[in-house]
């Protein structure tokens, strides 16, 4: 539409002024794969919407994901030159009780610069120790490791200001 723009599918969503690393760009998962690389070989596609309204100098954002995406981590690939500290088996691993992820940004341009503020409410993207179980039986103990993807919300602030050779 002239204003409006919405799209549906496995989309890459990419909020921010910078290239690499913005405190903003929490919308799509991480390939670990790629994080030497630059650009959106390091982002992940993911099922979702998303909303885009354009008015003069502002652009405001809003996707809908039913599903839980996590980043894809490098583990047990022995041509990947880092290895996580733990790599958690599946089954210790607690489900998710919501899948749901929504993010919202706001973006405004002026003359020399931008100003934008992002907000996303969902889980986590790299699972968590999130506690232990210990079991003692016939006289030995026995630890468990429970992992989890946390309940997260993330507010988002930042800017860009050019002028002349400073940026």
């Amino acid at each position: 539409l002239n204003d409006l723009e919405f799209s549906i599918g496995k989309q890459i969503h990419t909020w921010g002024s910078v290239d690499q690393n913005s405190p903003l760009d929490n919308a799509s998962p991480y390939d670990y794969y790629y994080i030497f690389s630059t650009g959106s070989e390091q982002k992940m596609g993911s099922l979702s919407a998303s909303l885009n309204y354009y008015r003069n100098d502002n652009i405001f954002g809003l996707i809908f994901s039913p599903i839980h995406h996590t980043n894809r981590l490098p583990i047990g690939d022995d041509d990947f030159p880092i290895e996580l500290p733990v790599i958690a088996p599946a089954y210790s691993i607690l489900d998710i009780e919501n899948e749901i992820e929504i993010s919202a940004y706001f973006k405004h341009s002026f003359k020399k610069g931008d100003i934008s503020l992002s907000y996303f409410t969902g889980n986590d993207r790299v699972y968590n120790l999130s506690g232990s179980n210990f079991w003692e039986n016939n006289g030995y103990g026995i630890v468990d490791t429970v992992f989890s993807y946390r309940s997260t919300e993330v507010l988002g602030l930042g800017t860009t200001f050019i002028d002349k050779n400073i940026s």
